[in-house]
């Protein structure tokens, strides 16, 4: 057993070792009268006022009765009873007559010989029924033992072992672990028992719970004594004895509360029963009227009936009278009934405690009814905390106990509430109360029982031990164990205001199983630990994997490492709940499971707690919370995995305090989950998404940060009204999310300094003028109506702009550029009456845009770019646009490979489509598609999973597209236009970049239809770009066409050279030389917020630079002019010559050939050349020597080189455009000309608007 250990640190809620003074906050602590019995006893008034408590030595009993001895004396303390608390008791219907011997619920009687220890007896005689009535086993326990060691012979009370005692005493005997001992291990001897007993025995069961029952009203008033013996057992009470007032050899006893019959001394004994018509005339003393309590006695079975006899109803002290005048119970308070029970030794193991004498005396505020008390101890092994005992002493006092765990820690160091628990004790007593969940200690730990308790309307509700002379002056007690409060803030140590005193409140411990002291694995231990226990991990590497299948608690020490070694997972928890703290985990492997991925801990059992654990490198994912519900994962360190953590079909799950860092596909994701709280993670550098809620509900997320992942914070959901509460102190890049659910009319602009916009189940939303980074979900629309974006550029989003269930959407004037592969920049599904116009797309190889399940549809006037950088195509597909209009579009879509489906009744005209380059390597390179629609990681997955995840081959461009007929692929009317200076009016279609016709009579359409697929067919395609088509005639002059960041120019020959003008980024000019023959060129020049990783310099600017109607393979080089701001060049210590242009290609950055032109205007002028087109940045540093620019020819003069100014396509004319018009139905009898077999379904060309990749959804 755990004695009390004693030390000199505190630190107690806010303050450590704050000494505070009586009064310091109002009010004085104080300690309660004493009972005034017992100090009638001190002053030696044996014979005064009946009730006074004697050891009867001194009233000698009859001569023929041979012990002449009892024993039972006051104590200093005493419960209080008070109006309300003894009327909130009550009884049920109980029977006329009862006895425990009747239900063999008694142990045998006993004799106590000439000992005053008849309270040691009583004691037992109830606690042994109790466990009779509550285990069936029969106990023989030693009174012997439980005297002498109450005794002052063994540093107990001012007693000696044979002068008398009272429950007070058995109760601290018994709650300190004393006992209860076996008889046979301390026999008691007769006629004169010995003095002496060991004092190492261990108890057989212990006494966790005494229970005070309230005085009676009136002899008739016995329901809750009858109750408690029927239910429980035996009840411990005592009484006054005359002698003369037995009948019948101590059959019977009735005393009058009159005076009338001296007091010769008080004894103890058990209640077994009752039986309420036993005659009042076989009494000596005849009481007012029937009935009477079956009482066990102490005195051998040769007196009463075998030990037993009847005591009068009317007999006072019996659970006592009660004066509700009075605040005594008559004028005295110790008669209490009182109920001993007990539970297995083994349940609890250690007891930490301060108070071997138990209840001494009552302390309280001045004029308050609550009160804190706090004892500090320190652990001796790794154990469990489990439980804590205290006492209260009136009815319906309320107590709080909180637990506080590493308290001795510097001054102003706040301490944290590890467990908590409260509630009302009915009764006085001694009362042990679990703790909702086990608190780890550690060896040497200190840890805190705080115990704030309210009485009704007792002022001096804290139970203290104290130094009482005459009953326990042996109390002794040092600074730095117990604490007082008045309000629970500021403590004072309990020795400065009472010497050698002691709260009475105790902590009870079971050990914890420790590997490898005690099992040389983890799962041993496992195996062999019963639920609720504690596995202590020391450090170390386990190569093991951990199937949790009991509610154990597994605590690390110095971090212990389960090692998967690249197969299974490193803890799967199927228990409910399960904890787990300070553990490492590492090596799962990469596979799909049918309900989760393998991870580091895989939690499939409800209410698990991780905490404090480091999940790192596992192939698939750090933590995965499959199907389960009240998952806390708190405090823990996620790092190096495919994917840092994912909850799946979970509830409740309290996701708060994490770090998770650098993992590869996601940091966090909710998926199909209810009421989860995201508090407190912060989530950093994952090469995926950071934060991702897919279709979830009730979730709650607060002070959550994303920075530096590719895409931070992601969401999808069909539900209009998912009562979620996402708040602006959740950030993004150091900008809030603004999360609007179930709102109507609002304004989102540059003032919200929002980071990423979601609007659920709204309308009438105006989204404008926002410039959005790294956003995951930039603008999200979702269940909502009647709404806008205007104005807004978004760059490095996984979804630029995602509408879903939404209607009456309009997408206006905004640029979305990819700075990664995987990002879409449109995604719409399922969306009515939406318009798409005047906006720009800029992908990089692997980025894509969809539109799934969209009808009426308005895609006007829109630039996308989705050119390869040399890396993987991405797969889409189209699925269902209907009824739309696609027209006027620029769609560069030669970094596609996909298939189509599901577009009808569109009408599809005067777009320049731009095909893949036919070949081989398009087919092979596509992404593979997961089996999942929607999933664990709605990130792509990666061509290493295994064992689950379905790898699906490129779509087959040569395979046939399955289309539905009714669209129109050419204007619904003739149109007037220009082209090649001649006015012509046609029905006009779409220039495919595939198309290989001719045009004979020069009106700028084909002479062959295009045909696209099975019934789909385009049967005015157009030779060039739409914009060679005005519907006025082009002005004269210039050699190419420009609007800011884009340019055209006309057909190149062999050699020849157009130059291109631009603004709205470093790039003023660039100069293409052709190659080989190029019908018509377009360049698009795009500034772009960051670019692809490993250029290691000062950067002025990223660009996007793409080409469109033609590839790099088709020119001969192309020259850029760029232009950078002195200042800048000042701030970074930069001289012109150390300025280059590179450019991003295969993987890496190189710096491109050079120069410097001029210095003008506070601006330095450059020129560089590149063969080709792809990711650009002005930025500092040169890896090699800059030669002279000849190659390619300039715009600037002097230079040498082949140069032919190309003119706009048509020259200015007047007059009436030649109509040479055909009707839709009756193409010029010609062979069609298809698309080249290597795209198939070229129809995805405009579906493209509408390509999306399973994956995603």
């Amino acid at each position: 057993m755990k004695t009390n250990t004693r030390f000199y640190s505190l630190v107690l809620c806010t303050l450590i070792a704050l000494l505070a003074v009586p009064g310091i906050s109002g009010a004085t602590i104080e300690a309660a009268p004493l009972n005034p019995a017992f100090l009638e006893y001190l002053e030696g008034q044996e014979a005064a006022a009946e009730g006074a408590m004697q050891t009867c030595s001194i009233a000698p009993s009859p001569e023929e009765f041979r012990y002449p001895l009892t024993g039972l004396c006051p104590a200093p303390a005493t419960p209080v009873w008070s109006v309300q608390s003894i009327d909130s008791v009550g009884s049920s219907a109980l029977p006329a007559s009862f006895d425990l011997r009747d239900e063999g619920r008694v142990t045998p009687v006993q004799d106590q010989g000439k000992s005053g220890s008849c309270w040691a007896f009583a004691t037992y005689a109830s606690l042994e029924s109790a466990l009779l009535t509550s285990t069936g086993t029969a106990w023989d326990f030693s009174e012997s033992n439980m005297k002498n060691l109450c005794s002052n012979l063994y540093g107990g009370f001012d007693r000696g072992p044979g002068d008398g005692g009272q429950a007070f005493m058995s109760t601290a005997y018994l709650t300190r672990w004393s006992g209860p001992v076996n008889e046979t291990d301390d026999p008691y001897l007769l006629p004169v028992p010995s003095n002496d007993s060991p004092t190492d025995l261990s108890p057989g069961v212990h006494v966790q719970n005494i229970t005070f029952l309230p005085p009676r009203d009136g002899p008739l008033d016995n329901g809750p004594m009858k109750e408690t013996i029927r239910e429980e057992g035996a009840l411990w009470v005592g009484f006054i004895i005359n002698w003369s007032c037995f009948a019948d050899n101590y059959l019977t006893y009735y005393r009058p509360g009159d005076g009338a019959y001296q007091s010769d001394g008080g004894h103890a004994v058990a209640l077994v029963g009752w039986d309420d018509n036993y005659p009042a005339e076989n009494f000596s003393v005849t009481p007012p009227g029937d009935g009477a309590f079956i009482a066990k006695n102490s005195w051998g079975e040769g007196v009463g009936d075998g030990g037993y006899f009847y005591i009068s109803y009317y007999q006072p002290e019996p659970g006592r009278f009660w004066d509700r005048n009075s605040t005594f119970v008559g004028d005295r308070r110790d008669f209490c009934s009182v109920l001993f029970t007990g539970e297995a030794a083994d349940s609890l193991e250690h007891i930490y405690q301060y108070d071997p004498l138990g209840w001494t005396e009552n302390v309280g505020a001045t004029g308050s009814t609550t009160i804190y008390g706090a004892n500090v101890f320190t652990a001796g092994d790794y154990e469990d905390l489990r439980a804590a005992g205290f006492y209260t002493r009136e009815p319906g006092t309320d107590y709080t106990v909180s637990v506080l765990r590493s308290i001795n820690t510097p001054t102003g160091t706040t301490p944290v509430t590890v467990a908590q628990v409260s509630g009302t004790a009915t009764l006085p007593g001694y009362h042990t109360v679990p703790l909702p969940d086990p608190v780890f200690l550690s060896p040497g730990q200190t840890f805190s029982v705080v115990l704030e308790i309210t009485a009704l309307t007792d002022t001096y509700p804290l139970v203290v031990e104290m130094p009482i002379a005459g009953y326990s002056s042996n109390a002794t007690a040092s600074p730095g164990e117990s604490y007082v409060s008045v309000d629970g803030e500021i403590w004072t140590d309990l020795t400065t205001i009472f010497p050698d005193t002691n709260a009475c409140i105790k902590a009870f411990t079971t050990d914890a199983i420790v590997v490898p002291r005690d099992y040389p694995t983890i799962q041993a231990a496992i195996n062999a630990a019963d639920g609720g226990e504690t596995i202590v991990v020391e450090n170390g590497t386990y190569d093991e994997h951990l199937n949790i299948t009991s509610s154990v608690t597994i605590v690390g020490i110095g971090m212990p490492v389960v090692n998967a070694a690249g197969s299974g997972s490193a803890i799967t928890v199927t228990a409910d709940g399960v904890h787990l703290s300070g553990i490492a985990v590492t090596g799962a492997s990469q596979v799909f499971q049918p309900d989760a991925y393998n991870a580091g801990i895989l939690v499939l059992g409800d209410g698990a707690l991780i905490e404090n654990c480091s999940s790192y490198q596992n192939g698939a994912c750090g933590v995965f919370v499959s199907g389960a519900g009240g998952a806390v994962i708190q405090g823990n360190e996620i790092s190096e995995n495919l994917y840092g953590m994912i909850l799946w079909n979970s509830s409740r799950t309290v996701v708060a305090g994490n770090r998770v860092h650098n993992n590869s596909r996601l940091g966090i994701e909710l998926d199909e989950t209810d009421s989860a709280i995201l508090e407190g993670n912060t989530v950093q550098e994952s090469d995926g998404q950071g934060i991702s809620l897919y279709y979830t509900a009730n979730t709650t997320m607060q002070g959550n940060i994303m920075g530096e992942n590719a895409w931070n914070f992601v969401y999808y959901g069909d539900d209009p009204a998912p009562k979620n509460s996402i708040d602006t102190s959740n950030i993004v890049e150091g900008r809030p999310i603004v999360y609007l659910e179930g709102i109507s009319g609002m304004t989102i602009n540059p003032s919200s300094n929002a980071g990423a916009v979601c609007c659920v189940g709204c309308d009438s939303m105006k989204i404008e003028g926002l410039a959005l980074q790294e956003t995951g979900c930039g603008i999200s629309l979702l269940s909502t109506q009647e709404s806008s974006i205007e104005g807004c550029t978004i760059s490095g989003a996984y979804d630029g702009i995602h509408l879903s269930n939404a209607s009456g959407i309009a997408i206006e004037g905004c640029s979305i550029t990819a700075s990664r592969t995987d990002e879409w920049l449109i995604n719409i599904e399922r969306a009515e009456n939406c318009s798409l116009v005047g906006t720009t797309l800029t992908g990089l190889g692997g980025s894509s845009m969809g539109l799934y399940n969209v009808s009426g549809a308005e895609i006007t006037g829109n630039t996308i770019n989705f050119t390869s950088s040399g890396g993987p195509l991405r797969t889409g597909e189209i699925s269902s646009l209907t009824n739309s209009t696609v027209r006027e579009n620029l769609l560069d879509l030669s970094g596609m490979d996909f298939s189509v489906d599901g577009l009808r009744g569109n009408l599809i005209y005067r777009n320049t489509i731009v095909l893949p380059a036919p070949g081989p390597a398009s087919l092979s390179s596509a992404l593979p598609l997961p089996e999942r629609e929607h999933s664990y990681a709605l990130t792509r997955p990666f061509s290493g999973l295994s064992d689950g995840v379905v790898q699906v081959s490129s779509v087959s461009c040569a395979s046939a597209a399955a289309f539905q007929t009714g669209n129109t692929w050419h204007s619904p009317d003739p149109i007037a236009y220009w082209y090649r200076g001649t006015g012509q009016t046609n029905f006009t279609g779409n220039h495919w970049s595939a198309y290989g016709g001719i045009d004979a009579d020069g009106d700028g359409i084909g002479d062959t239809p295009f045909v696209i697929a099975a019934n789909e067919t385009d049967r005015y395609p157009l030779m060039e770009r739409f914009e060679a088509y005005p519907a006025t005639p082009p002005s004269d002059g210039g050699d190419s066409s420009s609007d800011g960041g884009l340019a055209a120019s006309g057909n190149l020959n062999p050699g020849e050279t157009t130059s291109l003008h631009f603004t709205g980024s470093a790039v003023t000019g660039v100069s293409v030389t052709a190659g080989q023959r190029i019908d018509g060129i377009m360049v698009t020049i795009a500034p772009a917020s960051s670019g692809p990783a490993g250029l290691e310099a000062p950067v002025y600017q990223y660009l996007v630079a793409n080409l469109t109607y033609t590839t790099d393979d088709a020119i001969a080089g192309a020259a850029f002019t760029f232009e950078v701001s002195t200042a800048w060049l000042e701030e970074q210590g930069l001289s012109p010559g150390d300025i280059s242009l590179w450019r991003y290609r295969d993987g890496a950055w190189a710096a491109l050939p050079t120069e410097v032109l001029r210095e003008e205007n506070g601006r330095v002028y450059f020129r560089a050349t590149s063969p080709g087109f792809s990711y650009f940045a002005v930025a500092g540093g040169r890896t090699m020597t800059v030669e002279p620019v000849g190659t390619v020819a300039s715009e600037e003069p002097g230079d040498a080189g082949t140069f032919r100014n190309v003119t706009a396509p048509g020259s200015a004319i007047s007059g009436t455009p030649v109509s040479t018009t055909a009707e839709p139905g009756t193409p010029t009898e010609t062979t069609p000309q298809k698309s080249p077999v290597w795209w198939g379904a070229a129809l995805a060309a405009v579906g493209v608007m509408a390509l999306g990749l399973k994956g995603r959804r």
